[in-house]
């Protein structure tokens, strides 16, 4: 049935492997608001980040997050999910990107050198073991959880990135689909 698009809230959320498993697997249930679904009905959805995660973000940016922007730059030089020339709101924007770092995104920021040369060297030393060591990668991920972007910025107060480079180490976060039975 063609039902408009509506917001869900996330009714249930329980995790269903073990606490000290890295491969983590859930089980959600939403609360629809009173839609009904048949079977053969599509469901669509479009995580958000949250606004804490967000407000730490643009403040570790050193940005309001009601600030706008836009890029210059042929598309293929631009980061995923940004258009040249077109007007974007920090918070809009953020709010769709997928923060989860993986070895290949952490990587790319050891490449940038004044990122290096601001780092303690404690730190820099694990971030190079990080983007370099997959084992050492690994390893991290089983001791801090999923690692994202925020727990490094946190972990690491010397770090700086600005809004282009958090940019092109995250991506857009994808949409889900799911088929109603």
């Amino acid at each position: 049935s063609q039902q408009e698009l509506a917001p869900f809230c996330v009714a249930r959320n329980l995790r269903l492997t073990a606490p000290n498993c890295p491969q983590e697997v859930r089980h959600i249930e939403f609360d629809s608001g009173g839609m009904r679904y048949e079977a053969g009905d599509h469901l669509e959805l479009q995580c958000k980040q949250s606004g804490p995660t967000i407000d730490y973000l643009c403040q570790r940016l050193g940005i309001h997050p009601d600030s706008r922007f836009k890029l210059r730059g042929q598309p293929e030089s631009l980061p995923a999910g940004v258009l040249p020339q077109t007007w974007y709101g920090v918070r809009e924007l953020l709010s769709g990107r997928d923060i989860s770092l993986t070895s290949h995104n952490i990587g790319a920021l050891n490449a940038r050198e004044e990122v290096m040369k601001s780092l303690e060297k404690n730190d820099a030393s694990e971030l190079r073991k990080l983007a370099t060591d997959a084992e050492y990668f690994q390893q991290a991920r089983k001791r801090r959880g999923m690692l994202t972007l925020v727990t490094l910025l946190k972990q690491m107060p010397s770090l700086h990135v600005d809004l282009v480079e958090l940019l092109c180490l995250t991506s857009p976060l994808r949409r889900r689909y799911y088929s109603i039975s």
